[in-house]
């Protein structure tokens, strides 16, 4: 989690040295850590009070184990270049900056997606789909049905919410105070 930190906080050089300087610099120019920043006040209580639980978890962790080869034992190894480091409490923007991370190593069709673009000024749509067609769901079925992976619809407001970053159940029964996008999830 400490090293995954680093990396996505483009800090990966203060545990390495120069070898991650270039990953810091495309890291920081990216932001994550600036836009997670961001993101933490805009978390609805649920999901704020969600992350404060992981991290008071993460930190009571680190204290009852305060010596870093107690945690783990690449910081034995760590300690024979970078002596004497000592792991950072954890907060909630760390939580966030991971999900950036996690987000950014989920992109696996980056590539596919970054050409789709440039060729939208140079070819027809008819072309572009000849070069990338739809699946083929008929030959090749999903391992699940569309029912067996889908959460179940209910209505704004019936039956008990489930936390996360679209609001807290109290005072908020009938959805108008979200984004009409969100209104029906629950």
């Amino acid at each position: 989690m400490d090293l995954r930190r680093h990396i996505a906080s483009g800090r990966l050089s203060e545990l390495v040295g120069s070898g991650g300087l270039d990953a810091d610099r495309a890291v920081r120019t990216m932001g994550w850590r600036t836009v997670a920043e961001e993101e933490l006040a805009l978390l609805e209580p649920t999901a704020r009070r969600y992350l404060q639980s992981y991290t008071a978890g993460v930190n009571a962790y680190l204290e009852a184990n305060s010596s870093p080869s107690q945690v783990s034992l690449e910081y034995v190894v760590l300690d024979q270049s970078a002596p004497g480091y000592q792991i950072e409490a954890w907060d909630e923007v760390d939580s966030l900056v991971w999900l950036k991370a996690m987000a950014w190593d989920l992109r696996g069709n980056y590539s596919d997606e970054l050409l789709r673009a440039r060729l939208a000024g140079d070819l027809s749509v008819g072309q572009i789909d000849a070069l990338y067609p739809d699946y083929p769901y008929d030959m090749n079925a999903p391992i699940l049905s569309a029912g067996e992976w889908s959460p179940p619809q209910t209505s704004a407001g019936s039956g008990p919410g489930r936390g996360g970053t679209v609001g807290d159940d109290a005072g908020q029964s009938d959805g108008e105070s979200r984004p009409s996008s969100l209104r029906n999830l629950r």
